[in-house]
């Protein structure tokens, strides 16, 4: 399982199922971004982007 922000590291803790591995990796959560429209759709993109990055990252190094 893996988590990609700190509010649900914090508050998610509990995962019904057969968990073999919990990682945290954490991200600014885009959904406390203010500002106008263009700048909110600016943080959420930055964090989809990092997000894309550090999974690809992930898939390399662990599951090649």
């Amino acid at each position: 399982m893996i988590t990609v922000c700190d509010n649900a590291k914090e508050n998610c803790p509990v995962f019904i199922g057969d968990v073999k591995q919990r990682l945290h990796i954490g991200f600014e959560d885009p959904a406390e971004a203010t500002g106008t429209e263009e700048e909110v759709l600016g943080v959420f993109r930055t964090v989809r982007d990092q997000i894309r990055e550090h999974m690809h990252q992930f898939y390399r190094e662990i599951c090649l």
